[in-house]
């Protein structure tokens, strides 16, 4: 499910890049748009969540902190979007499996976005 979601939002953030061209070659263009799409809060948010999940997961393995509150807070959370998880085990799989992606999906729609608003901005000053 997520590599499908993460094609359509490839796709979408390239339809976007392709229409907003200006002098720039699309390379360029998409590169710009990637890096302020990781300069967000929502971005840097999920980036986090992600990067603290790993840890934990790891920190869980050794013991040091409950699987159980991990899988729990893992469920009410990211496992909103990731995919929920029944036991430590499949948590471990989710996050081995797909975090990297998942956190790839969600740069890739928020780079739409932000080239979403660029050309919405590059439209208006066009108009006025």
């Amino acid at each position: 499910m997520i590599k499908l979601m993460l094609s359509l939002v490839f796709c979408i953030f390239f339809q976007l890049t392709i229409h907003a061209q200006t002098s720039k070659s699309e390379k360029q263009l998409r590169q710009e748009i990637l890096q302020k799409a990781k300069q967000t809060s929502e971005y840097k948010d999920i980036y986090t969540q992600i990067r603290t999940l790993q840890t934990n997961v790891s920190l869980a393995k050794e013991g040091l902190i409950s699987k159980l509150q991990l899988l729990n807070h893992y469920n009410n959370g990211l496992g909103q979007s990731m995919g929920k998880a029944k036991d430590f085990k499949s948590l471990n799989k989710i996050v081995a499996d797909k975090s990297n992606s998942f956190l790839t999906m969600r740069l890739y729609q928020i780079a739409a976005k932000v080239a979403l608003e660029n050309a919405a901005e590059k439209d208006n000053s066009v108009n006025r």
